[in-house]
């Protein structure tokens, strides 16, 4: 005769179980993929907002500078002419230790111009006096990205300026933008510079 003995216990998993175990894996996965994928465009679009403000940063820190230099606003020089996003600066010559040769009759012009390229350019173009200056002639890209680009003088734009010469600081607005991860950055500054020994 056989003793009664406890019933066997079953080993492993019911279908039910292993349906339900993967399905909340897969849940938990989709939200730390997604939540990876957040990180991620928050990374990129951060950084780069960084580099157009960068952009904006570098442009305004070169206009300011030579426009600090400048003895005066220059109706035009060759194709370029002073106008709302365009301007040709006149700054004294240098000598070969940057110091100045002769402020009233060694010159040489520097040129800010925003480009027809899309997106935009700021060039900065140096033609400087031959035989004369330790300068450099050269063309510069100073930013790209460029969305705007507007000089004016107390509110006036610079293609309303009638003299020049009374010009005694330029009030700058600079924007850059870009589109990342579908979302459009901009970045705006703006700054007001004296020419030299002006005001």
């Amino acid at each position: 005769m056989k003793a009664a003995g406890k019933p066997g216990r079953r080993e492993g998993f019911t279908l039910v179980e292993v349906l339900v175990a993967s399905s909340l894996a897969v849940v938990a996965v989709g939200v730390v993929f997604s939540g990876f994928i957040g990180m991620q465009d928050n990374f990129i679009t951060g950084n780069s907002y960084i580099n157009i403000h960068k952009d904006a940063r570098m442009a305004m820190d070169w206009l300011a500078k030579d426009i600090r230099w400048a003895i005066e606003l220059e109706p035009s020089h060759g194709a370029y002419a002073t106008s709302n996003n365009c301007i040709v600066l006149r700054v004294p010559s240098i000598d070969s230790v940057g110091n100045v040769i002769d402020v009233d009759n060694d010159h040489d012009l520097i040129i800010y111009n925003l480009t027809g390229d899309t997106p935009p350019k700021l060039e900065r173009i140096v033609d400087a006096k031959d035989g004369v200056s330790s300068r450099i002639d050269e063309i510069r890209t100073v930013a790209d990205n460029i969305d705007s680009l507007e000089f004016s003088y107390n509110g006036t734009g610079l293609y309303s300026v009638g003299n020049f010469n009374a010009v005694t600081h330029l009030d700058i607005v600079l924007t850059t933008s870009t589109t990342v991860t579908g979302v459009e950055l901009t970045d705006t500054l703006s700054t007001t510079t004296k020419f030299r020994n002006r005001g």
